[in-house]
């Protein structure tokens, strides 16, 4: 990486003064892990901090923590064991799995996993109180009152709450929030811990910052500011302008708290590395100005060869038909199906796409969802296993043979690291290695997926929060009708046909559709009951050329 070249820009944040804390604002393609591993070697070789293990990084998702991972350790030449690199959650988890008995949490706790629609031990606290189960009402709740960390008057929420959790904690189990609201509680009701945590950290990294909740900037408030004896530096990227999480609590009020709590320097990075076809980058500047209310700075079309295309069909058969083929096509010109993507907002296209392929005997996909899904279900299986159904089972090795049915994509993974955990432990009793093996194969799901090749030679179906962070040659970005996106109630509440306003968020998912895209972009809609087109892409139709 040292042949790698900064521009004015880049150089300026990479060998910024170590005193100073900074957020710098950067759009797909700046280059952010590169000038964070980057960073990170210029404190250490310059002495500002001696060891690697006194910076800790967060970041938004495990994908992105393994390839900051990679970088700065091929920037450094260490070993990237020896960087605290890892998730919000991650980071939790740890902090739990060391400290969480002061708070009442048996250590050895297992992630609690559930089907979205329907989670077993909420629903008994439901009927603790005699109240009928409402997910989605309990899911709002939380939202609001925690992940925003709203006022709290709710009072039969917290009721159920306390049960939910308390439940969990008797079945020394703990679920993704919770990792949050507990690590939350124990930093703040503990100074001690939270010194331990803060002292040995010389300066805090945090990537993706525009997706974090307001729990999780409270989190890092402590680990920063909470102690008059360990105050850090910190290091922010974020992008505004690609934040997509506003329905999981995403507070975009966090970048002017970091300003004023942690006294951030602002800076801001504009050019762009990602983009080999530049009309594609031009579509993608377009929509941040439209995002910043810059509508003027969009009257140029400066690129006019190569464009996005924008393809409008009457059904959706016809939507999916076009793009298989497309795809076959792209494969005869010598594109490998790894270097393509197929997009959506929805899962529910992504179904219908899929259900298309098979019916043309096309095989060369993989929608990750679908595995994923399929592994929530074995791992459910796993954590619903008693003393008694282990208790015949010498070792993790037979018992999955026995009680898993395997996906042949998993099962050299889950064998491989079952017989690991087994030789690891092997005086641990089986339940407790059970327990190690659930977390372990929970927190590394992504990194598994990665290493064991199941892209290669295979279209990567996603939805377009799940591809955040990914980059491929071309790019189908399919069901951009409105209802998907623009949303179903910002379309009742605010469409464009009758406003001239688009809802931000949505055109925020435009934008990180857009970005995953190199070289090749294609769009494509149905027209709607009334005969319409979509109303997201009208105000870049001049970027695109159309196809109706």
């Amino acid at each position: 990486m040292d042949n790698i070249k900064l521009n004015d820009k880049q150089k300026e944040v990479v060998f910024s003064d170590f005193n100073t804390s900074k957020i710098i604002s950067a759009p797909p393609g700046a280059g952010k892990t590169t000038i964070m591993a980057k960073r990170i070697g210029f404190l250490i070789n310059q002495g500002y901090i001696k060891h690697p293990y006194k910076i800790l990084a967060l970041t938004f998702s495990k994908a992105a923590s393994n390839e900051m991972k990679k970088k700065i350790s091929d920037e450094m030449r260490f070993s990237k064991d020896l960087f605290h690199i890892t998730t919000f959650h991650g980071f939790c988890f740890d902090v739990l799995n060391a400290y969480g008995n002061y708070i009442g949490l048996n250590r050895n706790f297992e992630m609690y996993t559930y089907n979205p629609k329907y989670n077993p031990r909420l629903a008994h606290a439901f009927e603790h109180f005699g109240l009928d189960y409402d997910n989605d009402k309990f899911n709002e709740w939380k939202l609001k009152y925690v992940l925003k960390c709203g006022k709290n008057d709710n009072e039969q929420f917290l009721r159920i709450l306390k049960y939910y959790y308390d439940l969990l904690i008797e079945n020394n189990m703990m679920d993704y929030d919770g990792l949050l609201i507990f690590t939350y509680k124990l930093f703040k009701n503990h100074e001690p811990i939270l010194e331990y945590y803060g002292s040995p950290f010389k300066i805090i990294l945090v990537d993706e910052f525009q997706d974090t909740n307001s729990l999780q900037f409270k989190i890092l408030d402590l680990m920063v500011t909470g102690s008059a004896n360990n105050k850090k530096n910190i290091f922010i990227f974020t992008d505004p302008k690609q934040s997509i999480y506003g329905f999981q609590g995403a507070d975009y009020k966090n970048h002017e708290r970091a300003i004023e709590n942690f006294n951030c320097k602002e800076a801001k990075l504009s050019e762009c590395h990602r983009f080999e076809n530049k009309a594609i980058e031009q579509l993608s500047k377009s929509i941040s100005n439209y995002i910043d209310g810059n509508r003027e700075s969009n009257s140029e079309l400066t690129i006019k060869e190569n464009l996005p295309k924008y393809f409008i069909f009457n059904e959706n058969q016809e939507e999916y038909e076009f793009i298989i083929n497309q795809i076959n096509d792209l494969k005869h010109k010598g594109v490998k199906y790894e270097n393509i993507c197929i997009l959506s907002p929805t899962k529910k296209s992504l179904n219908n796409i899929i259900n298309m392929m098979k019916l043309l005997n096309f095989k060369n996909f993989i929608f990750i969802s679908d595995y994923k899904d399929e592994w929530d279900v074995q791992i459910r299986r796993l954590t619903n296993l008693g003393k008694n159904d282990l208790s015949e089972y010498k070792n993790l090795h037979d018992m999955i043979i026995s009680n898993l049915k395997i996906h042949n994509y998993f099962k050299e993974v889950i064998l491989k690291e079952s017989k690991k955990i087994d030789m690891q432990n092997p005086n641990l009793e089986i339940e407790n290695r059970l327990s190690n093996f659930i977390n372990h194969m929970i927190w590394n799901y992504d990194n598994f997926f990665k290493n064991n090749n199941f892209l290669k030679d295979k279209v990567f179906l996603s939805t377009i929060h799940g591809s955040k962070g990914m980059q491929f040659d071309v790019s189908f970005v399919c069901n951009l009708n409105s209802g998907s996106i623009p949303f179903y109630k910002d379309c009742q509440r605010n469409c464009y046909k009758r406003t001239g306003e688009l809802n931000k968020e949505s055109l925020n998912l435009l934008n990180v559709a857009v970005s995953r895209s190199k070289k090749q972009l294609y769009l494509t809609s149905t027209r709607d009951y009334r005969n319409h087109e979509t109303c997201i892409l009208k105000p870049f139709y001049k970027y695109l050329e159309i196809i109706k």
